[in-house]
């Protein structure tokens, strides 16, 4: 069951017209609900940010997850624990936020 809620919380991700939040499953096995904030390129690399809808102890309202695509024989969300690489994708996160907001 969990490999199909990867795959469509993938398909989810990768239409840019669908926000609708996804689900992923901790390390035993419990669904946890995440909002869509990004999808970001960075380095040939897939990375999604990710807040969760209902805060996991410890953590702030405001704060989210940044979670590296890996594809193989099934994708996989993995969670970026390195720090350098988390705030280089939060800086493409607020380069691409920044030139949307001067478009529109």
């Amino acid at each position: 069951m969990a490999d199909k809620i990867v795959f469509q919380s993938l398909d989810i991700l990768m239409n840019p017209e669908n926000d609708d939040n996804i689900i992923l499953h901790d390390a035993d096995d419990q669904p946890i609900e995440f909002e869509q904030h990004a999808f970001i390129v960075f380095d040939n690399r897939n990375f999604v940010i990710l807040r969760p809808v209902i805060p996991i102890k410890g953590m702030n309202k405001d704060e989210a997850f940044v979670y590296e695509i890996l594809e193989g024989t099934k994708p996989l969300f993995a969670l970026v624990e390195d720090q350098s690489l988390i705030d280089e994708v939060f800086k493409r996160y607020k380069e691409l936020y920044n030139k949307n907001q001067k478009k529109g």
